[in-house]
């Protein structure tokens, strides 16, 4: 049969760089989303979010090591949250934890102390004893641009949840430089595609892709080749997402 080779919602090209993997949270395993780390928690897909339930009785933490960074750097980081229960105290809820690290194996590393004011934002934020604002079921915005410390080479990019609080994340993100815009560019002419039982996907070689449904369930994981690659033996008719580097359509297969 021949399946339509119709690109749904275009193919955005990013401009920035997000270097957050699975920042928008579309790509689950079983029980998270890819490329974080979840513990003393659940998580759970919401619409475009991920949301997180402490379990523990100290905290419940999501994050992602984010690698390859560079001392003397700037970075901006930005994200939305939105409080949907607070637990048991006010104002307490969930905070950012971001740390720099140098990572050169399990055994040699370090964290690394924040540039001038730069742990007021990474942390709270306002410092440690800081957290968000409740405002529950109200989405908010936090951004800040921070600087990357000698021998930097990762940022534990991070988030806690405390007192039994169910917090939502999305739309998370780390680029370099002063601006946490992402611009995206939709391409008119569709990029991923399907034609006789087959996903072509156009994208840099070695770059990941990713393919999944719309249930957010992993289908297939491919290294990409130079130029087109070709992707086989996936289910029929159905929407696959698919998501090469930071690009991402949707396709009718």
């Amino acid at each position: 049969m021949m399946a339509a080779a119709i690109c749904i919602a275009g193919f955005a090209q990013v401009n920035a760089q997000n270097l957050v993997q699975n920042g928008d949270f579309s790509v689950w395993a079983t029980d998270k989303p890819e490329s974080w780390y979840v513990y003393d928690a659940t998580a759970t897909q919401v619409d475009d979010a991920c949301q997180i339930v402490q379990t523990s009785t100290s905290k419940g933490t999501l994050l992602q090591h984010v690698n390859g960074l560079e001392a003397g750097k700037q970075y901006t980081f930005s994200l939305d949250f939105k409080v949907a229960t607070k637990g048991s105290k006010d104002n307490a809820a969930a905070r950012v934890w971001f740390r720099w690290q140098r990572y050169a194996s399990s055994t040699d590393k370090e964290w690394l102390d924040p540039v001038g004011d730069d742990l007021s934002k990474m942390h709270g934020p306002g410092g440690d004893t800081s957290y968000f604002e409740d405002k529950e079921g109200e989405w908010q915005s936090y951004s800040a641009t921070i600087t990357a410390p000698a021998k930097t080479t990762s940022l534990e990019y991070e988030f806690r949840v405390y007192n039994g609080a169910t917090v939502l994340f999305k739309n998370c993100t780390l680029v370099e430089g002063t601006s946490s815009s992402i611009e995206a560019n939709v391409i008119e002419t569709p990029a991923a595609y399907a034609a006789d039982g087959v996903v072509y996907v156009p994208a840099n070689a070695g770059e990941r892709i990713v393919v999944s449904n719309v249930a957010g369930q992993t289908i297939a994981v491919v290294t990409a080749e130079e130029g087109v690659t070709a992707i086989n033996n996936l289910p029929a008719n159905q929407i696959l997402l698919v998501k090469a580097g930071n690009k991402v359509s949707k396709v009718i297969f």
